[in-house]
């Protein structure tokens, strides 16, 4: 029956259906719109814990120079090429990086198709995957992979313009412009064809200046060109060229440096001594960009790059680099320091560029610096003796987070610096020696604690007393104590504090009024297994957990009875040998116990003293190292660690272990026992030497790039092939009978942490299996193969060990010599069988001519018999 638009909502089916839809779509899109508000707030929550150390941590490279094999020390230009490999202009020739090492390119007159120039100015990679390169004498080259050679495209008649070639840009149509010192040229690989634009001085719709310095195509299709006279725009759908201007205090027109457009469609501009510019991703005019931080308003701008989504870097000459929030428009500022190795590797910043894995590649004129500036949750704060901004001391001794925000870090001969993350402020509390009551000592600041707005302070010289604002500070005098001696440990439950001292055993003071501490008890030495506490944590309201050079003790506070729990490193179940270094009770009541040398313990809490058990987490486990400095709990479910080579995050429940290193952001190579402390924002401060680690545990984000595998070195019967050839969808690799051998040489093109990548080979069609190695042995070799087709397939994970869904596959193909091939065998068989009938047919022969010889004799000797028969016969 056909329905008529009146009788729709008189189906009572129909009503039930068109109720249930309408609410369907509302359930929908109330949770769409809470999963938006969920998401918004998830994002401003992340924005805000990475913010509020933004402009106290540092910025943490690693360097790439001459001494990895680059060719010369000045990183002019950087560009990634389609198969993943890294590539870098410098003034004495090009490199190509694999994540091992470089392989540089040069000139040489005796080959043809090298490199026309040592002295690289730019490099592009277009639409087309090829590799072009902009010299400064030599003019245009095209990188050839298959030829491992270069294509010129040199300065002349029919040719450049100009030998100096600065930068290159697509032009929508597989052709690219090319600027120069004489004018924009237009190339089209196909033809070779190259056509010109110049000033003309009669023609104010021309280049203002035939010196080119820089070139973008946006993501609209329309070509930015800066020149040393300003900057114009060709819009895609006209050759008429629309000047944009650059205002200037003075009304001088700059010279442009470089061009960035960020991930939201902004263009940003660099000029050569008047700053930057930035046009909105609407358009509009070109406005100055301003900062607080450096007066880039007459900086030279080479280089800007998009670090991350909301991140702009804007390298300059001589000042850095100034990182840049678009939105909030702070900024802060990152700059090479003497002090820090992992500080930017010099101030002049040449080239700049983010990988397809999001790792941040800056040129300087001291080599090749790289930041993973994805990274958040692990951040670091280096400490330097005489540094003007964080840290005082290389050594954290000890970390103190208060109510109000701050942290205090106590260090190994400075005092105490008191960091502001919110305000970005460094305050110190130094040593005088003229005030020895008044003022911290200049001897380590062993343990921190607070009650009762007091911050008590243990040092190598007695115990410290000051007030949040650290504008008061005050040695204690303890009744019967030479308040010179030092106090190793400070723990503080509620009002009351307690003393840990490697001299004299454990103290225990009433400091519910600040100035007037009262001593509650004191426990001496002999009363001791081992006086040398390390740590003190409450187990309970009745008792104490104490952690030894020698052991763990547990104090009765009613009676003082200490049970004493002796290490045993040969008990698998034993509390490990090795000085304890820090105590943590989580969220189970588990007693977890951080050694030196023997790992982490952990002793269930429904445990009584008798027979006590520990299980064991060590290397073998997946700890970084065994020698354990601070443990600290994450909510209920994490706990995390401090080691001798990095940090460790152990699920309580699985007690699984993730170990971070210097690819995760952990910058500081070993950390101090008992350095560190947790924050109630949830932050993870841990101590060492070198500075301060902040570790975010919600921002940490598992590593997913991809890496794509490439051949790096090729061999056939010993002798060098170019590797651009080979791989999916290319040639095969033809293995000649004479040269029956072929090695070839492959990485996973993840830079992050290359050391990490893990690597497998199979030769289907002759391995049964895959075949594992490692970073040392990232080689195939096979010899005297069989002849017949093969694919070579090529595996390699990224840091986190995950190999990617694609494979390398190389055809292979063995060719025979020319006793292995059919016509050769069939020729083989055939006389094979002409032999055999040979044989057969001599030995019928035989058999035959030794018959008639046998029938001969048959014959003869029954003549024989019969002339006998008939001389018998007769009568006598």
């Amino acid at each position: 029956m056909r329905m008529v638009p009146g009788q729709i909502l008189r189906s009572p089916k129909l009503v039930r259906l068109a109720l249930a839809l309408a609410l369907a779509l509302l359930a929908l899109a109330l949770s769409g719109g809470a999963s938006r508000a969920t998401a918004a707030v998830a994002s401003e929550a992340t924005a805000a814990r990475s913010a509020r150390w933004s402009q106290l941590a540092d910025t943490v490279f690693q360097h790439l120079g001459q001494e990895q094999g680059m060719p010369g020390p000045i990183a002019t230009a950087i560009a990634q090429d389609a198969d993943g490999f890294l590539w870098v202009g410098t003034q004495a020739g090009l490199a190509r990086w694999d994540g091992y090492r470089f392989r540089s390119y040069a000139p040489d007159p005796a080959l043809p198709g090298s490199l026309p120039d040592n002295y690289v100015l730019t490099l592009h990679v277009d639409t087309s995957g090829r590799l072009w390169i902009g010299t400064s004498a030599g003019g245009l080259a095209r990188f050839d992979p298959r030829t491992d050679r270069f294509v010129v495209y040199p300065a002349g008649e029919n040719g450049l313009s100009n030998a100096f070639v600065r930068s290159i840009a697509d032009d929508g149509l597989a052709g690219i412009w090319v600027a120069t010192d004489g004018g924009l040229d237009h190339l089209d690989p196909a033809s070779g064809a190259i056509s010109h634009q110049r000033n003309d001085p009669a023609d104010p719709l021309s280049l203002p200046d035939n010196r080119v310095v820089a070139l973008h195509r946006d993501r609209h299709g329309r070509l930015w060109i800066g020149t040393q006279k300003g900057l114009v725009r060709r819009d895609p759908d006209s050759d008429q060229l629309v000047a944009v201007p650059l205002p200037t205090a003075d009304g001088r027109v700059p010279a442009v440096g470089g061009f960035c457009e960020d991930s939201e469609g902004r263009l940003w501009i660099g000029t050569r001594g008047a700053g930057a510019y930035v046009i909105a991703a609407r358009g509009g005019a070109a406005l100055p960009v301003i900062t607080g931080t450096s007066n880039l308003a007459n900086e030279r701008v080479f280089a800007i790059v998009e670090a991350r989504a909301g991140e702009i870097w804007i390298g300059t000459v001589n000042q850095g680099i100034v990182a840049i929030d678009p939105e909030t428009t702070t900024t802060r500022a990152i700059a090479h320091e003497a002090a820090i190795p992992s500080s930017l590797s010099d101030n002049t910043i040449w080239a700049m560029h983010r990988d397809r894995s999001g790792l941040v590649w800056v040129g300087t004129s001291r080599g090749l610096d790289r930041h993973d500036a994805q990274q958040r949750a692990v951040l670091t704060v280096f400490g330097a003796k005489g540094r003007e901004r964080g840290i005082s001391d290389p050594d954290v001794i000890s970390v103190l987070p208060l109510p109000n925000g701050q942290v205090w870090v106590g260090l190994g001969s400075n005092g105490v610096d008191v960091l502001s993350p919110d305000k970005a402020e460094v305050i110190g509390l130094r040593p005088d020696p003229a005030r020895p009551d008044s003022s911290l000592p200049s001897d380590r600041v062993l343990s921190m604690d607070h009650s009762n707005s007091s911050v008590y302070l243990g040092t190598q010289r007695g115990l410290f007393r000051g007030d949040f604002s650290g504008q008061s500070m005050t040695r204690m005098r303890l009744p019967g104590r030479d308040p010179s001696l030092s106090v190793d440990v400070v723990h503080a439950v509620g009002d009351t504090l307690w003393l840990g001292s490697w001299v004299d055993g454990l103290w225990q003071l009433d400091a519910r009024v600040p100035g007037s501490e009262q001593l509650i008890q004191h426990l001496p030495i002999e009363r001791l297994v081992d006086r040398r506490i390390n740590a003190i944590v409450s187990a309970g309201e009745q008792s104490l957990w104490l952690g030894t050079a020698n052991g763990l003790d547990r104090l009765q506070l009613d009676t003082l009875a200490i049970t004493h729990i002796a290490p045993d490193a040969a008990l698998a179940t034993a509390l490990p040998a090795g000085s304890i270094t820090s105590l943590l009770i989580d969220a189970r009541q588990r007693l977890w116990v951080s050694t030196l040398g023997g790992g982490i313990a952990i002793r269930d809490g429904a445990q009584g003293d008798a027979q006590p058990r520990f299980q064991r987490l060590t290397r073998a486990q997946g700890l970084p190292n065994d020698n354990v400095n601070k443990l600290l709990a994450f909510g209920d479910g994490e706990v995390w660690a401090s080691t001798d080579d990095g940090l460790a995050v152990v699920d309580v429940e699985s007690l699984t272990l993730r170990a971070l290193r210097r690819a995760h952001g952990v910058a500081i190579p070993a950390y101090w026992g008992a350095s560190g402390a947790a924050t109630a924002a949830g932050e993870m401060l841990f101590g060492g030497g070198g500075g301060l680690t902040i570790v975010q545990p919600p921002l940490l984000q598992p590593w997913r790039y991809p890496a794509p595998v490439a051949i790096t070195d090729l061999q056939v019967g010993g002798v060098r092939l170019p590797v651009g050839q080979f791989g999916d969808d290319r040639g095969p690799i033809i293995i000649q009978p004479a040269a029956n051998s072929i090695a070839v040489e492959f990485a996973a093109l993840d830079f992050s942490a290359p050391e990490r990548n893990r690597y497998a080979f199979q030769l289907i069609g002759y391995d049964r299996d895959w075949i594992e190695t490692d970073v040392d042995r990232r080689l195939a070799v096979y010899t005297n193969l069989p002849p017949g087709d093969y694919r070579l397939a090529l595996r390699g994970s990224n840091r986190e060990g995950v190999f990617g869904e694609r494979e390398l596959s190389v055809p292979v193909q063995v060719l025979p010599a020319w006793f292995q091939t059919w016509w050769f065998r069939a020729l083989l068989a055939i006389a094979a069988l002409l032999v055999v009938y040979a044989i057969v047919q001599a030995r019928t022969a035989v058999l035959r001519h030794r018959g008639r010889v046998l029938e001969a004799r048959v014959q003869e000797r029954t003549a024989q018999l019969e002339q006998a028969t008939a001389r018998c016969a007769k009568p006598a």
